[in-house]
């Protein structure tokens, strides 16, 4: 889930290095021959913000953005319409000995597909973790999370489905890539510790459910999405457990990583409605090796 954007950067640094402020600009797509010939429109696509970041506190930090991305008509399947959508948002980061916490908001606005609108306020998402350091030789903690995302209201002509833009979900919302930030409720509870100085162990649980019954609710991958019917009603999707392993290999000149994952999803009614009774439970397994020069 890499990104790479062709594009320009620039930022200031304040004297003291308590404050940073970017400004960027990137094309994401060039148009062509081929796509913007076909469709009669133009098929660029640009992605630009603005993004602060106040380091107030050795471990605390408060982080603002504005984020605009113009879609081009290759990015659609009608006509030649574009998006053009602004992101706004903050983020409060708080670390401690004993507590961790942080918290973002983020709100979008401005003309979807077709030029419906994207209503500011009711489009928006929502992060929030608590984390308890319990310490010990095993360096023992806890940690409760919240997201919410909003989904698209089939009540109103507006399209109100938050758009994560950008995302490496694989690293926030469970590890089977089953979640988006978008259209989603989800909770979450987390047990690690250290068995040695070389090794963490984390044991996850997660229950996903939807804001929009109506409306999709997928991840990365866009045969695991979940396309409710018209007459879908349960929002439950479902619970998922994560186990994971990470053992740093001690070698000279070098970092080496290995690590292995095991996970289950356990689908709620919500599949069952979306597929016709086929709720069956889905597993997945992974080891790898990171190696850093």
């Amino acid at each position: 889930q890499g990104r790479s954007f062709d594009g320009v950067r620039h930022w200031w640094v304040s004297e003291d290095e308590s404050n940073q402020f970017d400004v960027f600009f990137t094309q994401i797509n060039e148009d062509s021959t081929v796509f913007g010939g076909s469709n009669g429109g133009d098929s660029d696509a640009y992605f630009a913000g603005l993004y602060e970041r106040y380091k107030y506190s050795e471990q605390g930090l408060i982080e603002g953005y504005l984020l605009y991305r113009n879609t081009g008509a290759t990015f659609v399947t009608t006509g030649n319409t574009t998006e053009n959508r602004f992101t706004v948002g903050a983020r409060w980061f708080q670390g401690g000995d004993d507590l961790e916490f942080e918290v973002e908001a983020a709100t979008q606005g401005g003309d979807a597909i077709n030029g419906v609108d994207i209503p500011w306020l009711d489009t928006y998402a929502i992060h929030a973790h608590l984390t308890w350091k319990l310490g010990g030789d095993l360096a023992h903690y806890l940690k409760a999370e919240v997201d919410f995302a909003s989904g698209d209201d089939p009540n109103t002509v507006d399209n109100e489905r938050f758009d994560q833009l950008y995302p490496t979900v694989h690293k926030h919302w469970g590890m089977m890539d089953f979640a988006n930030w978008e259209n989603m409720a989800a909770y979450s509870l987390t047990y690690g510790l250290r068995p040695s100085e070389r090794s963490k162990l984390a044991l996850s649980w997660w229950y996903f459910q939807s804001m929009e019954a109506g409306d999709r609710f997928g991840g990365p991958v866009p045969a695991l999405t979940l396309v409710p019917t018209g007459s879908a009603t349960s929002k439950d999707i479902g619970h998922e457990i994560d186990l994971f392993y990470n053992y740093d290999v001690p070698v000279e000149r070098v970092k080496l990583g290995l690590q292995a994952g095991l996970a289950g999803f356990f689908p709620g009614d919500a599949v069952d409605q979306a597929r016709g009774g086929n709720d069956d439970s889905n597993y997945f397994a992974y080891v790898q090796a990171n190696l850093l020069f």
